[in-house]
């Protein structure tokens, strides 16, 4: 079977490995669709997230939905054929919290993509019976693989109560900031302020969630620097370690373009080296 494993940041390989049998509770699955979460972006960029950080390679991905294809003895729930939503998280299932029904607290949590914990970029994947959620017939596997983060929303609305005529702010007006405001809307919510920076992602969130006409920005440092948009982009190359000339290459930005960027970003940031630049760069709040 193949998967698509993450060797270092950058490093992304087809790689074939073995499968696994089925426990007697579990279901395996043909995965046809799998999201990107901003997670797997920064494990790619970087190599780390916060505290966790790549050991070994990784199978990213823990957004997706497939088809079953082998059942174990004792699955009840879905049979093989069935359109699945797939639920990542693996709760140990008898501590206090999973036992309160409250398993997303489960202290021995273990998630795909996070390390050592294979992800969902793969052929196919192995999930206990309770995460193989059925879909709908009308539901499309693209859309199904959206339920996870769409559970995220959904928590967000549950927690904050949203009702008919309130206007509701919005921190983030990336895709979970844009699911977000859509649950507030379908619960009432007439009015959303989105709190986020550059300008183009809000009109986009305003764009998708239809409604929204007060907009909180940062501060705009990058026009306060004179930051162009060509050197903007290229202070995110140095951010991401992509200046290698090949990789620049790829994204349509030349070597001499980003050598003569390069210093002009120092220079109006007022620092020496890349390791300054990315850090005035994060507390200035010029990246994403």
């Amino acid at each position: 079977m193949r998967v698509a494993a993450l060797f270092a940041a950058h490093d992304l390989r087809l790689v074939d490995v073995d499968e696994a049998a089925l426990g007697e509770h579990d279901v395996r699955v043909a995965v046809a669709s799998v999201g990107l979460c901003g997670s797997d972006l920064h494990f790619y960029a970087h190599g780390r997230v916060g505290a966790f950080e790549l050991q070994s390679p990784l199978v990213l991905g823990h957004e997706a939905a497939g088809i079953v294809v082998e059942t174990g003895p004792g699955v009840s729930r879905v049979v093989v054929g069935d359109r699945v939503a797939i639920e990542p998280g693996r709760p140990c299932g008898s501590c206090v919290d999973c036992g309160a029904g409250r398993y997303n607290l489960c202290r021995s949590m273990e998630f795909p993509s996070l390390p050592p914990n294979p992800g969902f970029l793969a052929e196919r994947v192995i999930i206990p019976e309770r995460g193989a959620h059925p879909l709908p017939p009308e539901m499309t596997l693209e859309e199904g693989a959206l339920l996870e983060p769409l559970s995220v929303a959904l928590h967000a609305s549950d927690r904050s109560h949203p009702a008919v005529g309130d206007r509701v702010l919005v921190a983030g007006s990336g895709p979970i900031g844009v699911l977000t405001a859509r649950v507030a809307r379908a619960a009432g919510a007439s009015g959303f302020a989105y709190k986020d920076w550059p300008a183009r992602r809000i009109a986009s969130a305003v764009h998708m969630v239809g409604l929204g006409k007060t907009v909180f920005e940062r501060h705009d440092h990058q026009a306060a620097l004179g930051l162009s948009e060509r050197e903007r982009a290229v202070l995110e190359l140095i951010a991401d370690g992509l200046t290698n000339p090949e990789i620049a290459g790829s994204l349509h930005i030349s070597k001499h373009t980003v050598k003569e960027h390069s210093s002009a970003v120092y220079r109006k940031l007022g620092v020496r080296n890349r390791t300054e630049a990315v850090q005035r760069a994060q507390r200035l709040g010029l990246l994403g």
